[in-house]
């Protein structure tokens, strides 16, 4: 059980949360990085460092910024796109569109049962390997 609440976990954080660097968010202010960076360290802008030094904020906590400093909020920002999203390189055509048909109807396919018995329907089903993934038709 707690293997399908440690991947649960893993999914939702990676979909609910978009981070934006110094550089991006400067854009979007029209200021330098380093005045991203000034906002972030003394807390007028909520985010953190990652291990390697780097600031970044979430996209949420950029809204708020924006809206409470009475700046123009971007549309991509506004509609709140939280849509993952794959990018596919391979140079064999075949190949590529087995990847992505194979991606789509994975993505297409909701199930209600989570974790490892999804995992043991999905291959029993599908012929989805562990490895592999699913296997397209």
């Amino acid at each position: 059980m707690w293997f399908s609440e440690f991947v649960r976990s893993l999914v939702s954080s990676f979909v609910a949360r978009r981070y934006w660097g110094t550089q991006r968010v400067a854009r979007v202010c029209q200021v330098s990085p380093a005045t991203v960076a000034s906002w972030v360290d003394q807390g007028l802008l909520k985010g953190h460092k990652t291990p390697t030094g780097r600031r970044r904020v979430q996209t949420d906590d950029l809204v708020a910024f924006l809206r409470a400093h009475s700046m123009v909020v971007p549309p991509e920002l506004e509609q709140g796109d939280r849509t993952p999203r794959v990018v596919v390189v391979e140079d064999d055509p075949g190949y590529l569109r087995a990847l992505v048909r194979t991606i789509e109807k994975c993505a297409r396919s909701r199930s209600r049962i989570s974790g490892w018995r999804w995992w043991r329907r999905r291959t029993a089903w599908t012929g989805c390997s562990r490895s592999g993934g699913c296997n397209p038709r």
